[in-house]
């Protein structure tokens, strides 16, 4: 796996794989990916609702945050957490109709939670098999704040001048924090 996308978050090793799948049944890569290693947490997250590398960092710091003050809380499967701060939602029902809905997209961003460097590669590896790596969708910082915005933010914008949606340190911080308060 390419270093560069390999962080540490806290006590959390990360596996980031942009890829573009050239298969959408992603029920059935996911099955595969867990027959790696059942240990291993895996969230296939629309790189749509993901505003950069900073943002994936920033939610995950919150998941440590909570890990590490044995805060518990109603999810106990950090995969759906993930994909539920992302969306905005405490809802997973919803979650899942927010990252799935969309039977064209084949962009998504593969997030692998592991404390072990063979599987990051097997993972990698499993994934390439399924689609290939699409660096552009993960490097590309800011490109999908429209997105957000349209589909979690704009029925309930007052106020479009708001610095919170000019300046991007703002709106990356605003994100963050949604997605921390999705799941109080």
């Amino acid at each position: 796996m390419k270093s560069k996308y390999i962080l540490k978050v806290g006590s959390l090793k990360v596996g980031l794989i942009p890829t573009t799948f050239t298969n959408t049944n992603l029920k059935d890569i996911y099955d595969k990916l867990k027959l790696i290693d059942k240990e291993i947490d895996i969230s296939i997250i629309d790189y749509r609702l993901i505003l950069s590398i900073k943002h994936i960092i920033g939610i995950l710091r919150i998941i440590d945050e909570k890990k590490k003050r044995n805060n518990t809380s109603s999810i106990k499967n950090i995969e759906i957490e993930i994909l539920m701060r992302f969306c905005y939602t405490d809802q997973i029902s919803e979650a899942l109709k927010i990252n799935f809905g969309d039977p064209f997209n084949r962009n998504f961003i593969v997030i692998v939670i592991s404390n072990h460097d063979r599987i990051f590669c097997e993972v990698e590896r499993c994934v390439l098999d399924k689609g290939k790596l699409n660096e552009e969708i993960l490097e590309k910082d800011t490109s999908n704040k429209e997105y957000i915005i349209d589909k979690f933010f704009k029925k309930h914008i007052k106020e479009w001048d708001s610095s919170i949606f000019k300046d991007e340190r703002k709106f990356l911080e605003f994100v963050v924090e949604r997605g921390a308060i999705a799941l109080k």
